[in-house]
């Protein structure tokens, strides 16, 4: 905390100084960081270590806007727990954490076990992504693509995923081909939930 307001100087000292100390970090550790900067309180974090190795920060944006590049980096989870908590899950908790891969709740009502009323199920174009371009910072783009699907389903090419913070071009290239194998082909999936708790 500065008692006067910083000149323009001093804030691009500060950027540099901030931005270049968390080069290297794992993805978890980069989220620990923005939420250090933001005086998110330790006891109320839930921060996975994460797998991804990152470039240094870019620091001009929102805390918010930089959690969301971590967390397309390391293909992991950031959200707010219903206790408060800033939880981060790392890509490897879906396939390695009991709460991922064992149901926790039974839902359906009467003889449709898995029927919640108010739930939308949708196969249609909206989810078919068969061309992937994958960047990061300062990287060879990375660019795969599904020529079947793309003949049968039409080219449609996904968005967003440039800009990463990804230390290494293999990252990206895995990224991309994780992306392609899920959404090359049209699959019953949920757009819509209603959840009544009571």
């Amino acid at each position: 905390v500065y008692g006067s307001v910083l000149t323009a100087g001093q804030v691009a000292t500060h950027f540099v100084a901030g931005s270049t100390a968390l080069a290297g970090q794992a993805s978890g550790a980069r989220i620990n960081s923005i939420l250090d900067f933001c005086d998110w309180p330790t006891a109320d974090r839930n921060v996975e270590m994460g797998s991804s190795t990152l470039q240094a920060a870019t620091m001009g944006r929102a805390a918010l806007a930089e959690i969301n590049v971590v967390e397309d980096s390391e293909m992991g989870t950031f959200f707010i727990d219903p206790s408060g908590r800033a939880c981060f899950y790392a890509r490897s908790h879906v396939i390695l954490n009991p709460t991922a891969t064992v149901s926790q709740v039974t839902l359906g009502e009467g003889a449709e076990p898995y029927d919640l009323a108010g739930t939308v199920v949708g196969r249609d174009d909206l989810d078919i992504w068969n061309d992937v371009p994958v960047q990061r910072v300062g990287g060879v783009l990375q660019h795969v693509g599904d020529p079947v699907s793309q003949q049968k389903y039409g080219f449609r090419t996904l968005t967003g995923k440039t800009g990463l913070l990804n230390t290494v071009d293999s990252d990206c290239l895995n990224e991309a081909h994780y992306l392609l194998n899920t959404y090359h082909l049209p699959q019953d999936r949920v757009g819509a939930i209603s959840v009544h708790p009571m």
